[in-house]
């Protein structure tokens, strides 16, 4: 069978979690599927999957200055390569399938910020998904998100999609380890001035709730008297800027330091070093972050809405992301109960053991062997 994966959009940024989902995804599959040939569309030769004797590389990559491009891309350029390697199934892994193709097609969605929070993005994306989302989940024989808040989302579009929609959770890299008190210390004392701080790490702007962080920071603060500290790092996103100026008018703002254009080892060591994680976005289909402070021994206080409660289950804090109380409270219970936060990194460490990459290969190539079976000429 040959299966073509377009990871263009997936991949384009080495460093996100969507293009780590389908690096550590396609990696195990396309090594344990010898007998299956696998079309990697890319926009270079030079890929994850580049060293495979299964695996033949086509270089395309769509132009992305109008919404017309776009649509010519994925309805004319993507059926050609499809035809010319003869593929049997196509894997698209940016949330759109092509309306016209008779080829079997996987719709992998790992988000749906572009309605769920569609200040985060480019006025020219949201356009494209909104016109063609729904058309996708309709065409995809089957889809694949990352929890079952996410599925639910979708079915909202189409209920006829929560009988093909499977949840395949993201895993968390095993090399992941706590650091030790030694390299904790240092690092405190580079980004912190030696004092133990929050830490949040994800997009950075005003979409993912940071002003009602720095609030609660704020709140908390003043009832504490502390010398804690709050570390916001991660890509700085479209309204960075508007994010900014407000900080710059907190009382408190001396104690918080922003960083951007993060390594992975960097944004690594800042979670593992921190007090506690907080993520309280408004939606989160997957909190890839708040599951690696767990592995990292780190409290997390986590967000009431969206997946954060069905990934982190019993295992971290919750607050409400609209009640700045509510936020500064459960920071303030950390902070005045170590016997309860030493509770939390154990409960976090056992919960964080249940994403593995491994799992998620296995049931995403479970999941399409399921349809091989009713489709036997695909065998």
């Amino acid at each position: 069978m040959i299966i073509a994966i377009n990871t263009i959009i997936a991949v384009k940024d080495g460093q996100n979690e969507h293009s780590n989902f389908i690096r550590e995804t396609f990696f195990k599959i396309i090594s344990q599927q010898a007998n299956h040939h696998f079309i990697i569309i890319a926009d270079k030769e030079d890929h994850p999957f580049s060293s495979f004797a299964n695996v033949r590389t086509v270089v395309s990559f769509p132009q992305r200055k109008n919404l017309l491009q776009w649509y010519w891309w994925f309805n004319y350029k993507i059926p050609a390569i499809l035809k010319k390697h003869n593929a049997d199934v196509f894997f698209s892994c940016c949330a759109v399938s092509n309306a016209s193709l008779h080829t079997w097609q996987y719709l992998f969605i790992k988000d749906l910020s572009f309605i769920l929070q569609p200040s985060s993005l480019a006025k020219k994306d949201i356009s494209f998904y909104k016109k063609f989302f729904q058309k996708s989940i309709h065409k995809a024989d089957k889809i694949f998100t990352v929890s079952k808040f996410c599925k639910e989302e979708i079915s909202k579009f189409d209920t006829k999609t929560s009988a093909k929609t499977v949840v395949v959770y993201k895993g968390i890299n095993s090399n992941i380890v706590p650091m030790s008190a030694d390299e904790k210390e240092k690092l405190k004392a580079t980004i912190a001035e030696g004092n133990e701080y929050f830490v949040y790490i994800g997009i950075v702007d005003e979409s993912r709730n940071l002003i009602n962080l720095l609030k609660a920071f704020s709140a908390f603060k003043k009832r504490q008297k502390s010398n804690m500290q709050l570390i916001i790092g991660g890509d700085a996103g479209l309204q960075y800027e508007n994010f900014m100026k407000q900080l710059s008018l907190f009382k408190f703002k001396q104690d918080v330091k922003v960083f951007t254009h993060l390594s992975s080892k960097q944004t690594k060591e800042i979670i593992a070093a921190g007090y506690a994680f907080i993520d309280i976005s408004l939606y989160e289909c997957f909190p890839s972050a708040s599951v690696s402070a767990m592995q990292l021994s780190v409290p997390v206080i986590a967000s009431l809405k969206g997946a954060m409660q069905e990934i982190c289950g019993g295992a971290a804090l919750y607050a409400d992301p609209e009640n700045v109380n509510d936020i500064a409270t459960q920071m303030m219970h950390l902070f005045k109960d170590e016997k309860f936060r030493k509770k939390m990194i154990e409960k976090g460490n056992e919960q964080a053991q249940k994403f593995n990459w491994n799992n998620t290969a296995d049931l995403l190539w479970t999941s399409v062997q399921k349809s091989f079976l009713k489709n036997p000429v695909l065998l």
